[in-house]
């Protein structure tokens, strides 16, 4: 009789309100000791391949998981790196700058634009002058089609991106890299749910709930805390057989 082996698992997350708690400031984001620990469990599994998927510049992701044995993937999907560092994928930086008249205006309502390897992001958690921030986002979407960038919305944060694949592309991208036969991918944000959903009906997804939002992808599981996320994916990563 032929020995069962356990099924080949991808297990990503998302960084930002994933493995770490959401930061006022995006500099300030630490990832969580517990995510730490359970990150290097997951990790040291045969079965099991590790990747952080995020929206971050691949260089401030890796900085901020130093020490797992992970794939990353950074700006949305453009840039991708092996567990060893080694680069699979990089797109060529290209300087972006809204207008100066958009930028003293989220200026005035304390958003923030944050400028990224690949794009420029405006928040507007914390704003001031709520009445005024509608017309700044539109303004925003406006310089971003007139430049032919791609737009991704997110949790309070809108992004001008160079188009080119998504989260759910790399998703896909590493489960035939590493020939997964599941994948689990944990997320909180709406940047997150092309792949959530697609990982949904490909093994399992988990959101991070928030109070910030009422609905989440469909085939998605929710958890309120890190504890018990880990402890759902301790479960979820138990030795599965196939023949």
């Amino acid at each position: 009789m032929r020995q069962a082996r356990p099924l080949r698992i991808l297990l990503a997350f998302d960084f930002d309100g994933t493995l770490a708690p959401i930061a006022e400031v995006a500099e300030e984001a630490t990832i969580a000791p517990d995510a730490v620990a359970f990150c290097r469990w997951a990790s040291s599994l045969p079965e099991v391949t590790l990747a952080v998927v995020s929206g971050r510049d691949l260089e401030d992701v890796a900085a901020r998981t130093a020490g797992l044995h992970a794939f990353r993937s950074g700006s949305h999907g453009l840039e991708l790196s092996s567990p060893l560092g080694e680069r699979l994928r990089s797109v060529a930086a290209r300087p972006l700058e809204p207008p100066a008249a958009l930028i003293d205006a989220a200026a005035g309502a304390e958003m923030r634009i944050e400028r990224k390897r690949h794009g420029v992001a405006l928040h507007w958690r914390g704003a001031s002058d709520a009445g005024d921030v509608p017309d700044i986002i539109d303004a925003f979407r406006k310089w971003a089609g007139d430049e032919g960038l791609q737009i991704i919305d997110g949790r309070l944060v809108v992004e001008a991106r160079i188009p080119g694949p998504s989260k759910k592309d790399i998703l896909m991208e590493l489960a035939g890299l590493t020939a997964a036969q599941r994948v689990i991918y944990v997320g909180d944000d709406l940047t997150d749910f092309e792949a959530l959903e697609w990982a949904a009906s490909h093994g399992s997804a988990f959101v991070v709930a928030s109070a910030e939002r009422l609905e989440y992808p469909s085939g998605s599981e929710v958890t309120h805390s890190l504890p018990d996320l880990f402890a759902r994916l301790r479960v979820a990563l138990e030795p599965t057989s196939g023949s």
